[in-house]
């Protein structure tokens, strides 16, 4: 039993449709629609803002992919054809976009290789603090871990410890065993 307060209201007491327009969600695996790489990052073609578009698509590592396209932004993508990293691109460009209050990230750097990652997660962090985001990352990866300002270690099904990713790997030795062993 208890209750979820978001900014010390009961969530119960909140109007639902404006507070889940308020959270994104990127995962490993993102929905991509068969339309235009536009409405996929933007989920519009009629009122957009072309400023924070470029810097989205910039941000997400998603230009020479953008470039490459025969049609650019209007191409109609075939999510069967795109790769993984190419998927989580364009979501996290779509994260990007909509400067949502709360982010809910699993796993959304697995598929990228380590420069692209870096960058990207470099600017998830920069963005985040511009907007005052609050950003909850699932990772097994090590990268997303060293930006983030606490992670919470689950041992056993329970939170084992609450920390920075370097304090963690100074005084855990679970935590650094665990590492071990998702590092390549």
């Amino acid at each position: 039993e208890g209750e979820i307060l978001v900014d010390g209201q009961s969530l119960n007491a909140l109007n639902r449709e404006s507070y889940w327009k308020s959270i994104s969600l990127a995962t490993q695996t993102p929905v991509i629609l068969r339309d235009t790489l536009l409405f996929n990052i933007v989920m519009t073609e009629d009122d957009y803002d072309t400023a924070r578009l470029e810097s989205a698509i910039q941000d997400a590592q998603l230009n020479n992919f953008v470039e490459n396209q025969s049609e650019g932004l209007h191409t109609i993508l075939s999510p069967g054809t795109l790769s993984k990293g190419e998927c989580q691109r364009i979501s996290m460009a779509r994260i990007f976009y909509r400067t949502s209050k709360l982010l809910l990230l699993d796993e959304i750097t697995s598929a990228l290789d380590p420069r692209s990652e870096l960058a990207i997660l470099q600017a998830l962090k920069e963005r985040s603090l511009k907007n005052n985001q609050i950003i909850v990352c699932i990772s097994h990866r090590v990268p997303p871990l060293k930006i983030a300002d606490q992670v919470i270690f689950f041992a056993n099904g329970r939170i084992h410890e609450k920390a920075t990713h370097q304090k963690l790997v100074e005084t855990n030795d679970e935590y650094r065993k665990l590492l071990m062993e998702v590092t390549p």
